[in-house]
Protein backbone atom coordinates (compact mmCIF):
# COMPACT_ATOMS: atom_id res chain seq x y z
CA UNK A 1 0.00 0.00 0.00
CA UNK A 2 1.41 3.39 -0.86
CA UNK A 3 1.97 5.62 1.63
CA UNK A 4 -0.19 8.92 1.93
CA UNK A 5 1.54 11.98 0.13
CA UNK A 6 0.95 15.23 -0.64
CA UNK A 7 3.08 18.32 -1.48
CA UNK A 8 2.44 21.80 -3.15
CA UNK A 9 3.71 23.63 -5.91
CA UNK A 10 3.01 27.43 -7.26
CA UNK A 11 2.86 29.17 -10.26
CA UNK A 12 1.17 32.83 -11.33
CA UNK A 13 -2.17 32.42 -13.10
CA UNK A 14 -0.80 34.82 -16.06
CA UNK A 15 1.05 32.32 -18.39
CA UNK A 16 0.19 29.33 -16.79
CA UNK A 17 -2.41 28.38 -19.09
CA UNK A 18 -5.02 27.84 -16.85
CA UNK A 19 -7.79 30.40 -15.88
CA UNK A 20 -9.64 30.93 -12.32
CA UNK A 21 -13.36 29.81 -12.53
CA UNK A 22 -15.30 32.57 -10.91
CA UNK A 23 -17.63 29.99 -8.85
CA UNK A 24 -15.50 27.58 -7.59
CA UNK A 25 -12.03 29.22 -7.92
CA UNK A 26 -10.59 25.97 -9.46
CA UNK A 27 -7.73 26.43 -12.17
CA UNK A 28 -9.34 25.59 -14.98
CA UNK A 29 -8.08 25.07 -18.56
CA UNK A 30 -7.82 28.44 -20.52
CA UNK A 31 -6.71 27.28 -23.81
CA UNK A 32 -4.43 24.52 -25.41
CA UNK A 33 -1.22 25.64 -24.18
CA UNK A 34 -2.29 23.97 -20.79
CA UNK A 35 -1.43 21.00 -22.76
CA UNK A 36 2.07 21.45 -22.61
CA UNK A 37 2.19 22.20 -19.12
CA UNK A 38 4.78 20.86 -17.10
CA UNK A 39 4.92 20.92 -13.27
CA UNK A 40 8.48 20.77 -12.75
CA UNK A 41 8.27 24.41 -13.43
CA UNK A 42 6.30 24.55 -10.87
CA UNK A 43 7.77 26.79 -7.86
CA UNK A 44 8.67 25.53 -4.09
CA UNK A 45 7.91 28.57 -2.74
CA UNK A 46 5.08 30.95 -1.61
CA UNK A 47 6.70 34.47 -2.15
CA UNK A 48 4.14 36.69 -4.45
CA UNK A 49 3.53 40.24 -5.27
CA UNK A 50 0.14 41.10 -3.02
CA UNK A 51 -2.89 39.90 -4.25
CA UNK A 52 -1.24 38.35 -7.57
CA UNK A 53 -3.07 35.22 -8.66
CA UNK A 54 -1.37 32.01 -7.68
CA UNK A 55 -2.20 28.37 -9.15
CA UNK A 56 -1.73 26.05 -6.36
CA UNK A 57 -1.22 22.50 -7.30
CA UNK A 58 -1.18 20.01 -5.41
CA UNK A 59 0.11 16.55 -6.45
CA UNK A 60 -1.25 13.45 -4.04
CA UNK A 61 -2.34 9.88 -3.79
CA UNK A 62 -5.26 10.87 -1.45
CA UNK A 63 -8.81 11.13 -2.33
CA UNK A 64 -9.39 15.02 -0.80
CA UNK A 65 -7.01 17.15 0.07
CA UNK A 66 -8.09 20.73 2.22
CA UNK A 67 -6.07 23.63 1.30
CA UNK A 68 -5.73 26.43 4.08
CA UNK A 69 -3.92 30.17 3.96
CA UNK A 70 -2.78 31.25 7.32
CA UNK A 71 -5.37 28.61 8.88
CA UNK A 72 -7.81 29.51 6.78
CA UNK A 73 -9.67 26.96 4.31
CA UNK A 74 -9.84 27.68 1.20
CA UNK A 75 -12.20 24.63 0.47
CA UNK A 76 -11.16 21.27 -0.74
CA UNK A 77 -10.11 19.40 -4.02
CA UNK A 78 -11.05 15.83 -4.86
CA UNK A 79 -9.23 13.28 -6.90
CA UNK A 80 -12.52 11.98 -8.98
CA UNK A 81 -12.50 15.57 -10.33
CA UNK A 82 -9.19 15.37 -11.50
CA UNK A 83 -7.91 12.80 -13.32
CA UNK A 84 -4.64 14.28 -14.04
CA UNK A 85 -4.19 13.34 -10.27
CA UNK A 86 -2.91 17.29 -9.49
CA UNK A 87 -5.33 19.07 -7.59
CA UNK A 88 -5.44 22.87 -8.57
CA UNK A 89 -6.67 26.65 -6.52
CA UNK A 90 -6.56 30.13 -7.28
CA UNK A 91 -5.23 32.06 -4.82
CA UNK A 92 -4.88 35.83 -4.37
CA UNK A 93 -1.24 35.92 -2.65
CA UNK A 94 -1.68 36.60 0.88
CA UNK A 95 2.04 36.52 3.00
CA UNK A 96 2.10 33.46 5.03
CA UNK A 97 1.61 29.87 5.66
CA UNK A 98 0.04 27.66 3.02
CA UNK A 99 -0.22 24.52 3.85
CA UNK A 100 -1.99 21.28 2.13
CA UNK A 101 -3.77 18.71 4.12
CA UNK A 102 -4.82 15.46 3.82
CA UNK A 103 -5.88 11.64 5.58
CA UNK A 104 -7.60 10.87 8.76
CA UNK A 105 -7.47 8.56 11.56
CA UNK A 106 -3.45 8.70 12.34
CA UNK A 107 -2.93 9.08 8.08
CA UNK A 108 -2.75 12.35 8.46
CA UNK A 109 0.18 14.21 5.72
CA UNK A 110 0.43 17.68 5.22
CA UNK A 111 2.32 19.95 2.98
CA UNK A 112 3.62 23.63 4.23
CA UNK A 113 5.04 26.45 2.24
CA UNK A 114 5.97 29.85 4.14
CA UNK A 115 6.55 33.41 2.70
CA UNK A 116 9.90 33.95 3.21
CA UNK A 117 11.88 37.15 3.83
CA UNK A 118 15.44 38.06 2.14
CA UNK A 119 18.70 35.98 2.59
CA UNK A 120 20.76 36.89 5.25
CA UNK A 121 23.12 34.07 5.78
CA UNK A 122 24.30 30.60 4.19
CA UNK A 123 23.80 27.44 5.80
CA UNK A 124 25.67 24.47 5.41
CA UNK A 125 25.24 20.74 5.84
CA UNK A 126 27.25 17.92 4.92
CA UNK A 127 26.14 13.86 4.10
CA UNK A 128 29.23 12.87 6.61
CA UNK A 129 32.17 14.08 8.81
CA UNK A 130 34.19 11.49 8.52
CA UNK A 131 36.29 10.62 5.43
CA UNK A 132 38.42 7.58 5.02
CA UNK A 133 41.58 8.56 3.77
CA UNK A 134 41.55 6.09 1.07
CA UNK A 135 41.50 8.17 -1.88
CA UNK A 136 38.14 7.54 -3.04
CA UNK A 137 35.81 8.48 -0.07
CA UNK A 138 33.27 11.75 -1.13
CA UNK A 139 31.47 14.13 1.36
CA UNK A 140 28.52 16.25 -0.53
CA UNK A 141 28.22 19.89 1.40
CA UNK A 142 25.03 21.49 0.28
CA UNK A 143 25.05 25.12 0.49
CA UNK A 144 21.23 26.83 1.05
CA UNK A 145 20.47 30.72 1.41
CA UNK A 146 18.29 31.07 4.72
CA UNK A 147 16.45 34.32 6.28
CA UNK A 148 16.57 35.38 9.42
CA UNK A 149 14.21 32.87 10.88
CA UNK A 150 16.53 29.95 9.40
CA UNK A 151 13.82 29.22 6.47
CA UNK A 152 15.02 28.27 2.65
CA UNK A 153 15.39 30.90 0.36
CA UNK A 154 14.38 29.56 -2.77
CA UNK A 155 13.96 32.86 -4.69
CA UNK A 156 16.78 34.57 -4.57
CA UNK A 157 20.17 33.12 -6.14
CA UNK A 158 23.94 34.24 -5.31
CA UNK A 159 27.61 33.56 -6.43
CA UNK A 160 29.27 31.67 -3.58
CA UNK A 161 33.19 30.86 -2.97
CA UNK A 162 33.71 27.89 -1.17
CA UNK A 163 36.99 28.02 1.56
CA UNK A 164 37.97 24.14 1.97
CA UNK A 165 41.10 24.07 4.68
CA UNK A 166 42.72 20.95 4.78
CA UNK A 167 44.00 17.46 3.47
CA UNK A 168 41.25 17.13 0.69
CA UNK A 169 40.62 17.59 -3.10
CA UNK A 170 37.82 19.54 -4.18
CA UNK A 171 36.01 17.48 -6.94
CA UNK A 172 33.73 20.25 -7.77
CA UNK A 173 30.44 21.92 -7.27
CA UNK A 174 26.97 22.00 -9.06
CA UNK A 175 24.01 23.77 -8.60
CA UNK A 176 21.00 21.13 -9.58
CA UNK A 177 19.53 23.30 -13.03
CA UNK A 178 19.40 21.61 -16.00
CA UNK A 179 20.53 25.29 -17.48
CA UNK A 180 23.68 25.29 -15.25
CA UNK A 181 26.92 25.67 -17.90
CA UNK A 182 29.01 26.68 -14.85
CA UNK A 183 32.52 25.39 -14.75
CA UNK A 184 31.91 22.15 -12.88
CA UNK A 185 35.69 22.17 -11.35
CA UNK A 186 35.49 24.91 -9.66
CA UNK A 187 34.92 26.27 -5.75
CA UNK A 188 33.02 28.62 -6.72
CA UNK A 189 29.17 28.92 -8.31
CA UNK A 190 26.11 30.48 -8.56
CA UNK A 191 23.32 28.97 -6.99
CA UNK A 192 20.05 27.92 -8.24
CA UNK A 193 17.07 28.28 -5.84
CA UNK A 194 19.17 29.16 -3.66
CA UNK A 195 20.65 25.99 -3.30
CA UNK A 196 24.25 24.67 -4.44
CA UNK A 197 26.44 21.62 -3.84
CA UNK A 198 30.08 20.82 -3.13
CA UNK A 199 32.04 17.93 -3.44
CA UNK A 200 35.03 17.09 -1.80
CA UNK A 201 37.33 13.60 -2.01
CA UNK A 202 39.27 12.29 0.34
CA UNK A 203 43.53 11.79 0.11
CA UNK A 204 45.53 8.98 0.37
CA UNK A 205 46.73 8.41 3.40
CA UNK A 206 46.30 12.06 4.42
CA UNK A 207 44.40 12.25 7.80
CA UNK A 208 43.67 15.64 9.83
CA UNK A 209 40.28 18.29 10.30
CA UNK A 210 39.51 20.52 7.14
CA UNK A 211 37.24 22.77 8.06
CA UNK A 212 34.50 24.48 5.15
CA UNK A 213 32.80 27.70 4.76
CA UNK A 214 31.32 29.46 2.07
CA UNK A 215 30.62 33.47 1.79
CA UNK A 216 29.00 36.02 -0.80
CA UNK A 217 28.51 39.41 -1.07
CA UNK A 218 27.28 40.34 2.62
CA UNK A 219 26.12 36.40 3.53
CA UNK A 220 28.53 34.43 5.84
CA UNK A 221 28.00 30.53 6.15
CA UNK A 222 28.53 28.44 9.10
CA UNK A 223 31.62 25.87 9.77
CA UNK A 224 31.26 22.52 8.27
CA UNK A 225 33.76 20.30 9.92
CA UNK A 226 35.53 16.57 8.67
CA UNK A 227 37.60 14.47 10.04
CA UNK A 228 39.92 12.70 7.27
CA UNK A 229 41.32 9.20 9.24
Amino acid sequence: MNKPHVSIGTTPLEGSGFESDSLSGKAVVSSKKVLNWNNSKANMHWNYKPGELVVVEVPTNNHVVELFLNNRSLGSRSLSDNPDRILRWVVPFEAGTLTARAGFEGQEVESVLKTTSAAVAIKLSVDKTTLNSDGYDVAHIIAQLVDKDGLVVKTENAELTFNVDGNVKVLGVDNGSKDNIQDFQSNKIITSKGKALLLVQALKDKTGKINIKAKASNLKSNLVVIQAE
